[in-house]
């Protein structure tokens, strides 16, 4: 239990993002166009899709402490670049650090978390478990691009020393894990073994592959619109204080959506409640379509709001469907996916923003994803046999 204290310390730390509802708007500051910070962004996804794969064997190697420290120092390394440049290559080679620290992250914690309660024997709490780290996670965010949009005021670089700081801290309680392994050291993987067993697994269980889209789809593209929502709320006419604020109060409610998403799991079929989120998620996509300001930020609020609560939820169906010694490189195979449709998503609607109307593009790429999370979602459902674990058959190599 203390070990998973400090664990959500080390998640509360490690996401306070001051830039992230302003960094944007922090490269308009600087004179880069739409296109430009599209490519940035790009070079971001494409490094988090080279790295995604590797990061997660990196994982399920070293194990998830190390993995998480080795990330946040990537992270660091990020926020100091950012301090001390602003040439649009060493951005760039900013955005390819920070790519990379990602990656060695996303998938870590969740496998981390999930692997807690599996040593202990608990693993029907791991919905609450990482509720409450989702939770963590978003009070982080919310305080921190709160605050990023009042900061700015004093200055643009301070965002990023705070950022340090705050990383810095979560080093430390990182550094005080213990690692939640379930397996003896000396049955510890080999990279061949864990690229054997992934394979496996996804070519023996065709059915989690329409899983992993779907989920890869959904996050992708609610990201990009999360991310487009600054200059989208900017072009309403609202100020860059406002922007910050308007992404805490979001912020806010995902912590909310994150605490009760396990209740709302156990009460309802997990089936009927992850259809249920795409279906209000598409009306409110809709109603932004509606030539009005406050409709525009009241979809753009639900939708993120709602994406706090659809993340737990198929976190539980995804988690309880793999196994432990290959857990971190299926996530990585999530994250690899999402990543590589976002390096393509988010420039090409920076492109198209320049010529046509930024929210009809992105209410157009967002129906279009959920029409194609649902039918992946609906094969899955239809094949997937009641209580069905997919494991490997694979033997582990203990070399």
């Amino acid at each position: 239990m203390k070990n998973r204290f400090y664990f959500y310390l080390s998640g509360f730390f490690g996401n306070f993002y001051f830039e992230r509802g302003i960094w944007i708007l922090y490269l308009l500051h600087l004179k880069f166009s739409l296109y430009e910070i599209g490519i940035l962004q790009a070079i971001l996804n494409i490094t988090m899709t080279v790295f995604e794969l590797p990061s997660g064997i990196i994982s399920d190697y070293l194990r998830r402490k190390k993995t998480l420290f080795l990330g946040h120092l990537f992270i660091i390394l990020y926020m100091v670049i950012f301090v001390f440049s602003q040439d649009f290559w060493f951005l760039a080679l900013g955005h390819v650090i920070y790519g990379i620290g990602l990656s060695l992250i996303s998938g870590t914690e969740e496998s981390y978390l999930y692997e807690s309660y599996e040593k202990e024997g608990k693993v029907e709490s791991y919905g609450k478990g990482i509720g409450i780290y989702v939770a963590c996670v978003t009070a982080a965010l919310a305080l921190s691009m709160g605050l990023g949009g009042y900061l700015q005021l004093f200055s643009w670089h301070l965002i990023f020393y705070m950022g340090i700081f705050m990383h810095l801290l979560s080093l430390i309680f990182i550094f005080s894990l213990e690692d939640a392994d379930i397996y003896e050291k000396s049955s510890k993987q080999s990279i061949k073994s864990i690229l054997k067993d992934s394979y496996n697994v996804l070519r023996e269980n065709t059915t989690l592959v329409y899983l992993i889209f779907a989920l890869a789809i959904f996050s992708s593209i609610i990201s990009v619109y999360f991310m487009y929502g600054q200059t989208l709320l900017f072009n309403l006419q609202i100020d860059i204080k406002e922007v910050g604020l308007i992404f805490s109060i979001i912020s806010l409610l995902q912590i909310v959506t994150s605490l009760i998403s396990s209740k709302i799991s156990d009460k309802y079929n997990q089936r009927d409640t992850i259809f249920f989120i795409l279906f209000i998620i598409l009306i409110f996509y809709l109603v932004s379509l509606i030539n009005n300001t406050y409709l525009v930020l009241l979809a753009f609020i639900v939708i993120n709001t709602l994406y706090a609560l659809f993340e737990p939820i198929t976190s539980v169906l995804f988690n309880n469907e793999v196994k432990t010694n290959i857990r971190a490189t299926l996530l990585s195979v999530i994250n690899f996916a999402t990543s590589l449709i976002m390096a393509i998503i988010f420039p090409l609607i920076g492109f198209i923003g320049e010529y046509v109307e930024l929210n009809i593009v992105l209410v157009t790429v967002g129906i279009s994803s959920l029409m194609v999370c649902f039918c992946c979602l609906f094969v899955y459902f239809k094949r997937k046999q009641p209580n069905g674990i997919v494991e490997s058959n694979s033997s582990i190599d203990i070399s």
